[in-house]
């Protein structure tokens, strides 16, 4: 029988004649042509029996490992790794997981398989939110210089409001977390001046009608008159 070794072309590069029920000597096979990323054997023949053969290269794609740890900045895992193999010169991709309040340094990771695996570890920044809190009066001018906070995300805050006289804020201290960049205003109210007290009118019969008011301004004037004679027959 005969085997007839041909290269990837088609093209015979060496013919070797054989006895059915003997094996071909090693010096007999022609070497293979290595390629990146490939396994190569030739395809089958069988020299127990009486036969013809065309054998040609059999390139296989090796498959490769992608594997992509997640972890935060302090190098604790963030979300479980993803492994998975994929065929050379194959195109891989992979959605970094989200995480409330973080933000990794690779959104996804994507490329062309090559021919040796591939460790990736992606990294998730912790986010960062700004707190400002306005002051102002109810016609809306400015109370007070704005406090503004940069914080980490989830980070409490606490800010008592100051104190202006003849005023009310209508919230006492701002306080939460940060989870998101966040603008709180703060308005001061005027205190309502309180009305004079009715007493003294109270004291000549008379509540705090118009007509109330006007008797006291009478009494009273009258009182200085009378203030004013007994003084003037004193120095006399």
């Amino acid at each position: 029988g005969y085997v007839h070794f041909e290269d990837e072309n088609g093209d015979v590069i060496k013919t070797v004649r054989y006895t059915p029920g003997t094996q071909l000597d090693a010096s007999d096979i022609p070497a293979l042509t290595e390629k990146e990323g490939y396994t190569v054997a030739w395809s089958a023949y069988d020299t127990s029996k009486l036969s013809t053969y065309n054998v040609k290269p059999i390139y296989t794609a090796n498959k490769y490992q992608v594997s992509i740890n997640y972890q935060y900045a302090d190098g604790t895992q963030a979300s479980a790794p993803v492994t998975e193999e994929i065929t050379y010169g194959e195109t891989y991709e992979f959605e970094s997981p989200a995480i409330t309040g973080y933000t990794p340094n690779r959104t996804r990771v994507a490329g062309l398989m090559g021919a040796s695996d591939v460790n990736i570890t992606v990294t998730y920044e912790i986010n960062t939110y700004t707190i400002t809190i306005k002051y102002q009066y109810a016609d809306g001018t400015k109370a007070g210089e704005d406090v503004v906070q940069t914080l980490n995300y989830n980070a409490t805050y606490e800010v008592t409001t100051p104190a202006i006289e003849g005023y009310t804020a209508d919230v006492e201290t701002v306080s939460g977390n940060a989870t998101e960049d966040k603008v709180i205003v703060v308005t001061y109210t005027a205190i309502p001046v309180e009305a004079p007290s009715n007493s003294v009118l109270d004291m000549f019969g008379c509540n705090a009608s118009i007509g109330g008011a006007s008797m006291l301004i009478g009494l009273l004037a009258m009182s200085g008159v009378a203030f004013l004679m007994k003084k003037k027959e004193d120095e006399e």
